[in-house]
């Protein structure tokens, strides 16, 4: 019987550590064509591959099936690949004129922005170049402030062009959780970046 990624996980913090080669089997590649999507480096996004797998391993006993086991490893990935941004110039790697859509309302309307329209205040001259490193470095503050779960949407639609089927196959959930989450961390975002926002 195929045992599922949850009951593998389990096993192998419970002392059967054999179990996580077949974990690594069924995502080392999913997991690297992720992170490789974000850094767009090969031989980086084999090193944070290897460290994503390293720190599951390590964290084996405190991990619980309470959620999907693949929405926790690509966490763990997404958390490496925001901390390699942070290293680097973070102008040189958010592009403020990528487009993404994300849920307005309950209801599930949708619209599609740019970045820099989302965080952009309409009061200050949009194209000065000191505007715009303001607006990454708030940015940038910003996504590191959100929770674990929004900050994965955020970097795997965002940053990879992942569209909302397919974070939902990865992630295991369905696209309605997908959905909710990218209008909660879009919405949480404008706050911290435009101070007084309410939409």
């Amino acid at each position: 019987m195929r045992l599922s990624d949850e009951e593998l996980m389990v096993s192998c913090s419970n002392g059967k550590v054999k179990d996580f080669s077949i974990i690594m089997e069924r995502y080392q590649d999913r997991i690297m064509r992720y992170i490789k999507g974000i850094v767009k480096n090969h031989d980086l996004a084999q090193d944070l591959t290897q460290e994503t797998f390293l720190r599951a391993f390590r964290s084996r006993e405190s991990y619980t099936p309470k959620a999907p086991f693949a929405a926790w490893i690509y966490r763990i990935a997404t958390n490496l690949c925001y901390d390699e941004f942070r290293k680097k110039s973070f102008s040189k790697i958010t592009s403020l004129n990528k487009s993404f859509t994300f849920q307005l309302n309950e209801k599930g309307d949708e619209e599609t922005m740019e970045l820099h329209e989302m965080i952009s205040d309409k009061s200050m001259p949009p194209d000065e170049e000191i505007e715009k490193e303001e607006q990454r470095n708030r940015l940038r503050i910003a996504i590191q402030s959100l929770s674990e779960k929004h900050r994965t949407v955020i970097m795997m639609h965002i940053y990879q062009g992942m569209e909302y089927a397919d974070i939902a196959r990865e992630l295991s959930c369905s696209v309605g959780t997908i959905k909710s989450r990218m209008h909660y961390a879009i919405k949480t975002l404008k706050q911290m970046v435009l101070p007084g926002s309410t939409t």
